[in-house]
């Protein structure tokens, strides 16, 4: 039955005129300020510290396990980093290799395109020379049936 004002007053009331004030206040103060189920023992609290400690060993147990976990989790993300830097590193060698031969093509179109020039420059020297050369042939023989 739990303890509640009233009863404890009545109490207080029934101890007075037998144990006087001091008596009577003395033994209600020492009453539980609730039923007597409610207070805990000694074997309580073991039996609480016990599930207590259980409890926090199962949870060191998945913490441990929750990081053995992201252990290998992060361990897979490495590898696939690793994978995606040697890809990488693949591509820019071969962008470096496209460069090299880009360069190369523009080199040879700079050489191309000199060597037209000097082939247009050569064809008109050669159509001058051929020019001189037959006037001059042909102002040999106009002066030669000339005569």
């Amino acid at each position: 039955m739990a303890i509640t004002e009233e009863s404890r007053r009545q109490l207080h009331r029934a101890l007075t005129g037998v144990m006087g004030e001091e008596g009577a206040t003395l033994v209600v103060e020492h009453l539980p300020p609730m039923d007597w189920s409610e207070v805990a023992t000694k074997r309580d609290l073991a039996d609480t510290k016990t599930e207590l400690r259980a409890e926090i060993h199962d949870v060191r147990r998945e913490v441990a396990m929750l990081r053995a976990e992201m252990t290998a989790g992060f361990a897979l993300v490495n590898e696939r980093f690793t994978s995606v830097d040697a890809r990488f590193t693949s591509i820019e060698a071969r962008l470096d290799q496209h460069e090299k031969l880009f360069a190369t093509k523009a080199d040879v179109l700079a050489l191309s395109v000199q060597l037209h020039q000097e082939l247009r420059r050569m064809t008109m020297t050669l159509l001058f020379a051929g020019f001189g050369f037959v006037s001059a042939a042909a102002a040999a023989a106009g002066l030669v049936v000339g005569t």
